[in-house]
C-alpha cells in the first residue's frame, strides 16, 4: 500500500538528500547540498508552477489524516 501527497516544507532535508542522490546516480554529478537545498525551497514555495509530491509506502494499520 501507498499514499501520495504533496510536498511539504517538513520534507525539505528528504527532497535535498534524494535530489542529491538522483544527481550522483544519474549524472556522476556532486552536486552541493546547499545548492540542491535551494532549489526544492523554490519548488516548495512556489505552488503554482511547481507541484512536489511524496510517495509514502504503507506497512499494515498505517492511517493517513
Amino acid at each position: 500500500n501507498y499514499v501520495i501527497r504533496r510536498a511539504q516544507d517538513k520534507d525539505l532535508d528528504s527532497l535535498v538528500s534524494f535530489t542529491v542522490a538522483g544527481a550522483r546516480e544519474a549524472e556522476g554529478a556532486e552536486l552541493d547540498p546547499s545548492s540542491a537545498q535551494r532549489g526544492v525551497e523554490a519548488d516548495l514555495s512556489d505552488q503554482e508552477s511547481d507541484e512536489c509530491f511524496i510517495v509514502l509506502l504503507c506497512s499494515r494499520g498505517f492511517q493517513t489524516a
